[in-house]
């Protein structure tokens, strides 16, 4: 008797111990989801009381911040990774990144920067898929420096890449 007390008493503390080493990964979690949100926030704020900026990219900044707790937005990417379906973009989007295209280099790269922020605060939406998609899509590996963030030089080679590939991926 005195045993399987000892016992419960054990795998008590070690069940409060891993619930308290949790909750703190999950404040943590929080804490950086709401620091890319805010960078998201600043940057879109700048962007859209400028007049330079088409109503198209206001728009689309607008869309964005209303999107950017939904857990949807994750599983539909990742739903369609799986099934390797691609987006084809309509003509809307076509016009709009045809804009973004003739916006001056600034603010062109502050709107690379709060899509970027947009991104990664979608992915501490979901603790799964998100740390799968942190793992595997924004880090990208380097033989010869290990894994390195994504950064806006990034974004532009593959946006550089895209318009004289667009077959490619």
């Amino acid at each position: 008797m005195m045993i399987e007390f000892s016992l419960a008493l054990i795998v008590i503390a070690c069940l409060l111990f891993w619930l308290r080493r949790d909750l703190r990964a999950g404040i943590a979690r929080i804490e950086r989801a709401e620091a890319h949100r805010q960078e998201f926030y600043t940057h879109a704020e700048k962007l859209v009381s400028n007049p330079a900026v088409p109503d198209d990219v206001a728009s689309l900044l607008v869309y964005i911040s209303s999107e950017l707790r939904s857990k949807k937005v994750l599983r539909g990417f990742v739903w369609d990774l799986a099934l390797k379906r691609r987006r084809t973009l309509n003509d809307r989007a076509r016009r709009i990144a045809k804009e973004i295209d003739a916006m001056p280099d600034n603010l062109r790269a502050s709107l690379y920067q709060s899509c970027i922020a947009a991104f990664v605060a979608t992915t501490y939406n979901n603790r799964i898929l998100g740390a799968a998609i942190r793992r595997f899509i924004i880090w990208a590996v380097d033989r010869n420096s290990g894994s390195r963030p994504v950064t806006e030089a990034t974004v532009a080679q593959y946006a550089r890449h895209q318009r004289h590939h667009p077959q490619a991926a």
